[in-house]
């Protein structure tokens, strides 16, 4: 379909049949309208001040026809579904917002173009600005391309708060000289700003180990150039959550090379008031790079917030505070190829294995542990764990030092994950407590922690017996007194609390959780059973 020179015109609610020259639609002209259309092709040739709403086709494209004065400027293409949106050839102040396409700006004349909203997929490249300038790139999301945003021969475009993430190759990439592009808020998992010269950015999936006492934020990102001018004044963001068991004063943007970790810049790049570290990355400093700095020895949950109980832990989401504080591990390096928390010397395998979550703790040694920092109202409950092991693999289990039970166990196979029974505990106090979990004999993988309320309760009992002397006794539980037998006018229980006297004979009471306090004015021999 061709419509030349057309004026004011709108084409509403049109399929352009694919027999129809290739299924396209040309137009030539102003202010006219191309709304609800599916066709192969749509192209605007010398057109200014049109809109291109809700099509679909294959590409969509802005073209300026040789010889003419008229070009392609004032478009608005908004909510169109496309394999590709290209505006090109002294194509101007052009506004492609919220489109389901691939968008390519291209032409040294081409400029002023605002590429908004949009969400670019499953092409070859999901942004490409090919030689054109002042482009402003803003809120796209651009994922599953073979390359994310490239530019080529491009200067002065401004690139602020797009997500490019999940691309094959690289989740940014320039080259042929671009210069001058100022990337503001980019997220390829870690948040980066940079001005740069020809350089591909993504993020590191599986960064090296680092060394004992140094941790990082979790932000790691690839960054090699493209030419050989290739810089970067680059900005790494991170929140505060990511500075738990790191040192956040002595943070610096260090590089990954030959085998070690160095700073990138002696001085101070670090702005703590707004969570971000700086470097000037050149030729030199190209690889892994990733802010890091002094470990700390403070003990503290995973992610920064203690996990609620009941509930399940994912076993590699143990607390945060290193080696001797937070976890043992024998084998400094890591033995696994899980890329999760490379900073820890804990081994994490992938779930792919056969795990959930993140990950499951494998290659353990007898000697070895973990902890988990919880938080818990006052009650009883009945912990499980998820293990697998080829022999009859064991681990001890604790909470605030007191043993909860021992698991010996033979899955078959090293990601055969069973849920086992490890035994109840009692919590006295609400707040947070310590799980530890300790390997006691062969190896056992775990792959989770299944913490419920019991639903069950242990009657214990305590028994005062008189020595002929007249005694006064009581005495306090975390749990309740459900019961006594022996009592006289004397002896009284309520709640939590009892008392009473005693000279020959003895009064024997039944309660819950366990005893916190006794108090005996006298002479009475005191025998406590516990339940099962």
């Amino acid at each position: 379909m061709t419509a030349e020179n057309a004026v004011n015109s709108t084409l509403r609610d049109v399929t352009v049949r694919s027999d129809s020259r290739s299924g396209s639609v040309w137009f030539r002209g102003s202010g006219n309208t191309v709304e609800n259309v599916t066709a192969g092709s749509i192209t605007l040739v010398s057109s200014p001040n049109n809109t291109i709403r809700n099509t679909t086709a294959e590409r969509i494209r802005l073209d300026w026809g040789t010889g003419t004065e008229t070009f392609p400027d004032d478009n608005l293409l908004v909510g169109n579904t496309a394999d590709e949106i290209v505006i090109s050839n002294n194509a101007r102040n052009n506004t492609v917002r919220g489109n389901d396409a691939a968008v390519r700006v291209a032409g040294t004349e081409t400029f002023d173009n605002r590429i908004v909203g949009n969400d670019a997929s499953g092409s070859a490249v999901g942004i490409e600005i090919d030689r054109a300038s002042r482009t402003t790139v803003r809120n796209n999301t651009v994922t599953g391309n073979d390359h994310g945003i490239v530019l080529v021969g491009a200067t002065d475009n401004r690139l602020a708060n797009n997500t490019a993430v999940g691309n094959a190759e690289w989740d940014y990439y320039s080259a042929s000289a671009s210069t001058n592009n100022t990337v503001t808020n980019l997220t390829v998992g870690p948040t980066l700003s940079f001005d740069s010269r020809d350089v591909a950015i993504r993020e590191a999936a599986d960064p090296p180990r680092l060394p004992e006492g140094i941790a990082g934020v979790g932000a790691y990102v690839v960054v090699n150039g493209t030419s050989v001018d290739s810089w970067a004044d680059l900005t790494v963001k991170y929140t505060d959550l990511d500075t738990v068991g790191v040192d956040e004063e002595s943070l610096r943007l260090c590089r990954y090379a030959d085998g070690s970790w160095e700073p990138i810049e002696e001085e101070d790049q670090l702005d703590a008031a707004l969570n971000r570290v700086s470097a000037n990355v050149s030729r030199s400093d190209f690889g892994v790079v990733a802010p890091l700095g002094k470990a700390t020895d403070d003990q503290r949950p995973y992610d920064g917030t203690a996990r609620t109980l009941p509930g399940e832990i994912d076993a590699s989401h143990f607390d945060t505070g290193g080696e001797g504080v937070a976890y043992h591990d024998d084998e400094p390096a890591r033995r696994d190829d899980s890329g999760f928390r490379p900073d820890v010397g804990v081994d994490i395998e992938p779930p792919s294995l056969g795990g959930t979550g993140d990950g499951s703790i494998g290659y353990v040694e007898e000697g070895e542990w973990v902890e988990y920092t919880v938080d818990a109202e006052p009650g009883t409950y009945r912990l499980a764990l998820a293990v697998a092991s080829k022999r009859d693999g064991e681990l001890t289990v604790s909470i605030d030092g007191r043993e909860i039970g021992t698991v010996v166990k033979n899955t078959g196979g090293w990601y055969n994950f069973t849920e086992t029974d490890v035994g109840e505990f009692t919590i006295e106090e609400g707040g947070e407590h310590t799980i530890r979990i300790e390997w006691s004999g062969p190896p056992l993988n775990v792959d989770r922690l299944v913490v419920e309320e019991s639903d069950t309760t242990t009657e214990h009992t305590i028994e005062i017996v008189g020595n002929g002397e007249y005694t006064e006794y009581e005495f306090d539980v975390s749990g309740e007194i459900t019961g006594g037998s022996g009592l006289n006018a004397e002896d009284s229980f309520s709640g939590a609390s009892a008392a009473g006297t005693v000279v020959d004979g003895s009064d024997t009471y039944t309660f819950t959780g366990e005893l916190t306090n006794l108090s005996v004015d006298g002479s009475a021999t005191v025998r406590i059973r516990e339940g099962e």
